[in-house]
């Protein structure tokens, strides 16, 4: 009646392996992307530094021949202060 598959039951099936192959990477792929993810969302929760909170506008007023000890002494900005701003 019906004809026994010459291959033994404990053989898997290429089509089976093929299939299991492909979802085992995708699964792989996903998890590593998960990994990464999160280990990215943790570095740059504890390496990010505390906002800063902008002050409000300032108007700031330049007159020709001002020099920039004056221009600082003018807007109260210490040393360190006018060397990155005059960069």
């Amino acid at each position: 009646m019906f004809k026994r598959n010459p291959v033994s039951s404990t053989e898997i099936s290429p089509v089976y392996m093929r299939t299991y192959m492909i979802l085992r990477n995708v699964l792989y792929f996903a998890i590593i992307l998960i990994i990464v993810i999160a280990a990215s969302a943790v570095s740059s929760s504890v390496w990010a530094g505390k906002e800063e909170l902008q002050q409000e506008n300032i108007i700031v007023s330049v007159s020709k021949g001002m020099t920039v000890a004056e221009f600082g002494q003018k807007h109260d900005l210490n040393r360190k202060v006018l060397k990155k701003v005059i960069k």
